[in-house]
């Protein structure tokens, strides 16, 4: 049964930019039977680091990235077992201190207006998972960051987020340990969702000027 991950800090204001008032974290239960799962277990997954399929654009109306850095996101099939909520067999693998220079964040870019996400996660023992949401003209949502539960080895848990009357656009996640978080830390995601914002207003083209800037 998958444990809840505590929620350790909700930033508000960065950059200047206030968040949406009614951007809210949610589980996995609150999103719609609508909701997309991306589960990653079509692809090739790979026992060592990162032999298997690298999770990119393949697919609909989602694109997987690490932006400026050689890191990759890819399916491994080699399941730990503090690993939480997961589905067997493979989960997406993000790559952030085994390269140089390490990345900063792994991005998600949206071709659909979204106003719900959400995934399953892995990150190392004393170490968070941050998500932080942008709409399509880049402004902050908001910033979460997710402490899951576990042992030896790993922390697991949930991370989810409404974004309100906000659309988002674009999603970042990162890992840091908790002190200091002072570099990049590997993390693992599975069953990721996303969830369409329905009868939202959209200016003609913003979501592939979104797509376009990010890549």
């Amino acid at each position: 049964m998958n444990r809840p991950a505590m929620i350790v800090t909700l930033l508000c204001c960065l950059a200047g930019f206030p968040a949406s008032p009614q951007a809210a974290t949610i589980e996995r239960g609150d999103f719609s039977p609508d909701a997309v799962t991306l589960d990653f277990d079509d692809l090739n997954g790979s026992h060592t680091w990162c032999d298997g399929d690298q999770i990119t654009d393949q697919y609909e109306n989602v694109t997987f990235e690490i932006p400026g850095s050689s890191c990759v996101i890819c399916a491994r099939s080699e399941i730990d077992g503090n690993f939480v909520g997961n589905s067997d067999p493979n989960l997406a693998f993000v790559q952030q201190g085994l390269c140089d220079p390490p990345a900063d964040f792994a991005q998600v870019t949206f071709d659909v207006p979204v106003r719900r996400v959400g995934t399953s996660f892995w990150t190392t023992s004393d170490a968070n998972l941050v998500m932080t949401a942008y709409d399509a003209s880049d402004l902050l949502i908001e910033e979460v960051a997710f402490v899951g539960t576990g042992g030896i080895g790993g922390w697991s848990g949930f991370a989810g987020l409404d974004a309100g009357s906000a659309v988002i656009a674009r999603l970042e996640l990162r890992s840091r340990p908790l002190d200091p978080p002072d570099r990049p830390f590997n993390f693992s995601l599975d069953d990721f969702l996303y969830e369409g914002a329905a009868a939202v207003p959209v200016q003609p083209g913003t979501w592939g000027m979104v797509k376009a800037r990010y890549r």
